[in-house]
């Protein structure tokens, strides 16, 4: 919200216009084209970066391909289908937020 301008809030407020509807209306949508990219890459790192929850003993994607491959000795299977869920849960997100990211950038 602080990468608005603030004479952006000053204008609406010198017409009328409630801060609510300021804010709804006029600085939330400019602060989500900001905000939007850095916050996808975000989500994007936690889904990745999951397998460090499996230092504190939980049951991730990588954690159990790897449980699944030491039980069965199928060590290609177990590794391909966690990269597998991981590109199926990562590769839309990246998309949509590179088309985001691409709109955006037109739309200035």
């Amino acid at each position: 919200i602080e990468a608005v301008p603030k004479g952006q809030t000053e204008a609406a407020l010198s017409q009328g216009v409630t801060y609510a509807d300021t804010m709804r209306i006029i600085i939330l949508p400019q602060a989500v084209r900001t905000i939007l990219p850095p916050l996808t890459n975000q989500v994007v790192n936690l889904i990745k970066n999951t397998s460090t929850v499996a230092i504190i003993s939980g049951a991730d994607i990588m954690f159990t391909a790897k449980a699944w491959a030491y039980d069965t000795t199928n060590y290609v299977p177990a590794f391909a289908g966690a990269a597998f869920l991981y590109f199926i849960m990562c590769f839309p997100l990246a998309t949509w937020a590179r088309r985001k990211e691409e709109e955006n950038k037109k739309a200035y």
